[in-house]
């Protein structure tokens, strides 16, 4: 039999646990803003460049900044974009979006996220990397199994971005011709790639 100190021991642990938890809900954001920080300051980069076995200490990564990483790819755009005021503004409009219909970001700013950029272009230059790398790491991953692109021709990309998706691709199989559509601030921004036109969709 339990004994009253040993369930209320009990109760205590379990009002503590929940305690915790709740504590870790409200403050929720502070991870992944903090997260964006690290990333903004290429504190990830250090760490990968010091290699897996390497004990970096706070000075030693202090000591590194800034420091930029102009191969490969990540999900730091992402996570800048994710945790931007643009976008965590939007979430204090998700009730009336749930209740009412529509979504969060339209009734904050007015516009579709896609419309947004052109109001904001620090904004529109984030979100454009944030796609552009979340695409790389999806595409190339893509491409280690898929070869439904070895008898094509021909490949359109309707809201290609900056045209890095059909670079990835076409590199792989240069018989390829690449046509890219986009909005034409996208387009501006977009790099020249071999095999690939770019139009604007208006």
């Amino acid at each position: 039999m339990t004994s009253p100190r040993e369930t209320y021991s009990e109760l205590a642990k379990q009002e503590e646990k929940a305690f915790s938890y709740a504590m870790q809900l409200a403050f929720g954001s502070v991870l992944p803003m903090a997260m964006k920080t690290a990333s903004e300051l290429g504190i990830f980069d250090i760490i990968a460049k010091a290699g897996a076995a390497a004990k970096l200490s706070a000075m030693d990564i202090a000591a590194r900044l800034p420091l930029t990483d102009g191969d490969g790819v990540s999900l730091g755009p992402v996570l800048t974009v994710a945790q931007d005021k643009v976008y965590l503004e939007s979430w204090s409009a998700l009730k009336d979006a749930v209740l009412d219909g529509g979504t969060a970001f339209d009734r904050v700013h007015g516009m579709h996220v896609y419309e947004y950029p052109n109001n904001d272009p620090g904004f529109g230059r984030n979100f454009n990397m944030a796609v552009m790398n979340h695409r790389t790491i999806v595409i190339r991953k893509l491409l280690e199994s898929y070869k439904g692109f070895e008898q094509i021709k021909q490949l359109i990309d309707i809201g290609g971005g900056l045209g890095l998706t059909l670079n990835i691709i076409t590199s792989k199989y240069p018989h390829i011709k690449g046509v890219n559509f986009d909005l034409p601030r996208v387009i501006e921004e977009a790099q020249s790639y071999p095999g690939t036109k770019y139009h604007s969709l208006f």
